[in-house]
């Protein structure tokens, strides 16, 4: 049967059912109808691609992909990614796939958590996965370097257009959703990249900016001997011990030694760099990113102490006290610091997310060292931007319980969205009158629990704030001076008090946490809770795929895409069965 047989075969490797079903349609044919089979092969082709996944759609009419498929406005996703352009092979070549065919592949990368290389091959043996990213039963699929190439696009160019029209999808369906109140919390998104000692941190790094210095150097130049010497001493030789073999005294002596090389390498380096003056800042930007960073760790894990009796300056490793902050811990992926939460220690990034019972409204990703409370209002800005629409309520864990991320919130949403939260007390061991227990005015006037006042006010240089004087004869014979005083001012000072700006939502907040609905609030917080684990158990959001912080943000965007697409199916399917038994009922 010339083509049809050699069709048959191609299909029975591909997947058995097509095969089968191959085989019903066209048993033994005569020549003439398999002559006229051949001349329009690929009009046959798609005749029997549409008989095979009209049935198959047929039968899995409630699956994530058929409905995912029909009812997402794929057109204008397309449109906005219409100035991609791919190609399969050498540069030059036509196009292979469709913009349509590697967004709905990258998408079932998500919605089905499989790598690059999973998703690439369940293209080729799923029919399901063929139907929904646009492929014939018989047409090449793209390859593993292909979709990457796309996914890598879409990272830099359109981290959140998926997140965004999954999101508008979900209000179609359920508007209400849109205008619910949110919870807030953080989760670690932890790295993969080994865990390195100083010294490997030090000559790792150090590595990675030689090689961007020996870019630099002219043809046939070399680097001054002085600092070749430096820097095989960083390195180290074949004949030195491996660390696994030192106790850690020894080791911190040798990374004391390698910050001691690099010392001495860095500005031996940098005079003669700055004698190249035919270099363009853009051609020494990936060498001062380097430097940058060795500088850095050195100034984060080193404390330079004088030296005695005429010494040079010497090096000795920092406490833990006197260790910087974000501090770089491998040059694989110079963005990951350490999460510290309770007693728990990730190294990677911080996730910050916002969501309703239901769906993930806004996510995005910080480096690991980044405060829970320092993406609070950020999650309130994007929706702001991207979504047009901010939550009434934000209900946060006591992480963002200060009356500066209340006001920060409310600036964020212009005033439309309420952060509730426990506020940290920060007066449970107090033993005097607090600011609190100061009444302000709106004429500025500070009125004492005794009755006195004070207009003597003063900014304040250390907090957002002013500090309220009452002289020592206001106070003078007060029966609440033990109470208000204390030991810690002397009878002839002044009584000093500090009244933050944020005083007047510290107070609204106070007030709040005594009401029935406050309790409401914190009856929804259990949600985040279940929302966070399907998100790292069964969406890919628990370690990172690569490395970067764009990486990073765009994974658990596509995580929050997955896990809302799946909700969305299960609410849908829910609200369809209800109709149809209110429907059913006499």
């Amino acid at each position: 049967m010339g083509k049809v047989e050699w069709n048959i075969n191609q299909m029975r490797v591909q997947n058995h059912t097509q095969t089968t079903l191959l085989m019903y349609i066209l048993p033994e044919v005569s020549a003439e109808i398999t002559t006229l089979l051949c001349e329009h092969e690929q009009e046959v082709k798609k005749w029997f691609s549409r008989q095979v996944y009209g049935a198959l759609v047929a039968e899995n009419k409630d699956s994530l992909l058929v409905r995912v498929g029909k009812r997402v406005e794929w057109k204008a996703l397309e449109k906005e990614c219409q100035e991609y352009r791919h190609y399969a092979g050498k540069r030059g070549q036509a196009e292979s796939y469709g913009v349509g065919q590697l967004l709905r592949l990258l998408l079932v990368r998500y919605l089905l958590n499989c790598s690059l290389r999973e998703s690439v091959a369940l293209v080729r043996r799923d029919i399901l996965v063929r139907w929904f990213c646009g492929f014939d039963l018989l047409e090449a699929t793209p390859s593993f370097a292909t979709l990457q190439r796309f996914e890598c696009w879409m990272m830099a160019q359109k981290p959140r257009l998926l997140f965004d029209k999954a999101l508008d999808q979900i209000d179609k369906d359920f508007p209400a959703d849109a205008n619910s109140a949110q919870i807030g919390d953080t989760f670690a998104l932890r790295s993969l990249t080994a865990d390195l000692t100083l010294t490997q941190l030090l000559r790792r790094t150090a590595s990675r900016w030689w090689e961007e210095y020996l870019v630099l150097l002219p043809a046939g130049a070399e680097a001054p001997a002085t600092a070749e010497t430096l820097y095989t001493q960083l390195q180290g030789g074949a004949e030195e011990l491996p660390e696994y073999r030192l106790d850690g005294k020894e080791r911190d002596v040798r990374a004391v030694a390698c910050a001691q090389f690099l010392t001495e390498l860095l500005p031996a380096v940098q005079s003669h760099i700055k004698g190249l003056s035919s270099l363009t800042p853009e051609q020494k930007a990936p060498f001062d990113t380097w430097q940058q960073r060795l500088e850095k760790i050195l100034a984060d894990e080193f404390v330079r102490q004088p030296g005695e009796d005429g010494q040079p300056p010497a090096l000795r490793r920092a406490s833990k006290e006197e260790r910087g902050s974000y501090r770089i811990l491998t040059p694989v992926d110079p963005d990951i610091t350490l999460r510290v939460h309770d007693d728990t220690v990730d190294r990677g990034y911080n996730i910050s997310l916002a969501a309703t019972p239901d769906f993930v409204r806004e996510i995005a990703a910080a480096t690991g060292a980044t405060p829970d409370s320092a993406g609070v209002e950020k999650l309130i800005e994007q929706q702001k931007i991207h979504r047009g629409v901010v939550p009434p309520k934000l209900i946060y864990d006591q992480a963002a319980g200060t009356p500066k991320k209340i006001a920060d919130v409310a600036k964020a949403s212009d005033g439309k969205t309420q952060l509730v939260v426990r506020l940290v007390d920060y007066s449970r061991n107090r033993v005097r009158f607090g600011p609190l227990d100061f009444s302000l005015g709106e004429d500025g006037v500070l009125t004492c629990p005794n009755g006195q006042t004070s207009v003597r006010a003063y900014r304040s240089n250390s907090a957002d704030g002013w500090n309220y004087r009452f002289l020592a004869e206001q106070c003078a014979g007060c029966p609440l001076a033990d109470k208000c005083r204390g030991d810690a001012v002397k009878a002839g000072s002044y009584r000093q008090v500090f009244i933050s700006r944020y005083q007047s939502q510290q107070r609204s907040a106070i007030a709040y946490m005594k009401t029935d609905a406050f309790q409401a609030d914190m009856q929804l917080r259990p949600h985040i809770e279940r929302i966070i684990a399907c998100l790292v158990r069964h969406n890919g959001a628990r370690e990172t795929q690569g490395f970067g912080l764009a990486r990073a943000d765009f994974q658990v965007k596509m995580a929050a895409t997955a896990y809302n697409l799946k909700h969305w199916l299960v609410l849908l399917l829910e609200r369809e069965r209800a109709q149809r038994v209110q429907a059913a009922s006499p």
